[in-house]
């Protein structure tokens, strides 16, 4: 998303009339917080592969597991050891 589509901002982004959202919300937007509690102690324990597991990706590179780059598009297909 082009911050500077204004068309796609204002479609996507800002409340606009008729959005079945109270009047005063026109113009403005939404932010979304996620607080994420970690026990550091239990994590720190863990092993890398572990890590790399919970954030499906690899810690050295940053790609997607079994990728190579960063950039590349993770393949969330099931594997043998999900659920």
């Amino acid at each position: 998303m082009c911050p500077t589509d204004r068309e796609l901002m204002e479609r996507l982004v800002w409340v606009q009339p008729g959005d079945d959202e109270p009047v005063w919300c026109v113009g403005g937007s939404y932010q979304v917080v996620r607080l994420i509690r970690l026990a550091m102690q239990t994590w720190d324990s863990e092993s890398t592969e572990e890590h790399e597991r919970v954030f499906g990706r690899s810690k050295e590179t940053g790609a997607p597991l079994g990728q190579s780059y960063e950039s590349d598009e993770p393949d969330y297909r099931p594997t043998q050891t999900d659920g």
